[in-house]
């Protein structure tokens, strides 16, 4: 009996959180018949849901739609003044290097650098060597390329020219950079650019303003990550980053960021 009720409590809170997110991801009002609908859920569960949460301050009606209450901005400041984002990046990156045995990253830029915030060692005998909190260059490295691709063009190219200034020695691709193909795929892979015999794969973290928060990259010796290879890893990191950004879109694009930054 116990072990049913169980059951049905947690059956409730799904129900609960899947109104939730539905709410917070619409972006005009919407109905509760046209809610009911595209949940899944019978208008009367719907409806008893929806006035359970009214009643706590947890929605607010608003005409024939619901917006988020005030409890919930209560709960969502104090989780964010504590909230540190390292703890939601680091287990991800943990899995990447467990699932991969390659070395895991995560980045932000700051001005024409690339910042390593976090990384996990891979289990190969050769990999890059970047401490934690090691500025690198924006021009060269898929990371680089993906920090950079969403700016506009001429600040991206005064961004490239200051990074190449700041690490001199370092040329770019002579190839070039499909910079639309990266922001359309939200991907990059660079061999041998930045380090001798290594390569690199990266997807950016988006924010609410669709802005790279941050990157994220698995990178290794060519005998293990190469451009014949690179595709096979590359749904492991694009499902890591498409969670992350799921969850840092939810914020302001500015807010988002300084998170990033002051998580660590």
């Amino acid at each position: 009996m116990q072990t049913e009720y169980a059951d049905h409590s947690i059956r409730v809170f799904k129900k609960i959180a899947m109104v939730l997110d539905y709410i917070t991801d619409a972006k005009d009002p919407i109905s509760v018949t046209a809610m009911a609908k595209e949940l899944k859920l019978p208008r009367a569960t719907l409806y008893r849901i929806l006035d359970a949460l009214e009643k706590e301050d947890i929605l607010v009606r608003s005409e024939s739609s619901y917006r988020l209450g005030n409890r919930l901005l209560y709960w969502a400041v104090d989780t964010l003044n504590h909230y540190s984002l390292r703890d939601l990046i680091r287990p991800h990156i943990e899995r990447l290097s467990d699932e991969t045995g390659l070395t895991s990253s995560f980045y932000i830029r700051v001005q024409a650098s690339r910042v390593c915030m976090d990384r996990v060692d891979g289990r190969t005998d050769h990999r890059p060597y970047v401490r934690v909190g090691q500025h690198l260059p924006l021009h060269v490295g898929a990371p680089g390329h993906v920090l950079v691709a969403w700016l506009p063009d001429d600040e991206r190219a005064n961004i490239l020219a200051q990074s190449e200034e700041h690490y001199p020695g370092l040329a770019r691709d002579p190839k070039g950079i499909d910079w639309e193909r990266i922001r359309q795929e939200k991907w990059a892979f660079s061999s041998a650019e930045h380090f001798r015999n290594i390569a690199s794969l990266c997807s950016p973290i988006l924010d609410g303003e669709g802005q790279p928060a941050g990157a994220i990259s698995i990178s290794g010796p060519l005998d293990h990550l190469n451009v014949d290879n690179f595709t096979t890893y590359l749904p492991l990191l694009t499902n890591v980053t498409s969670e992350l950004t799921r969850f840092i879109s939810r914020m302001p694009g500015l807010y988002a960021q300084e998170m990033v930054r002051g998580g660590f």
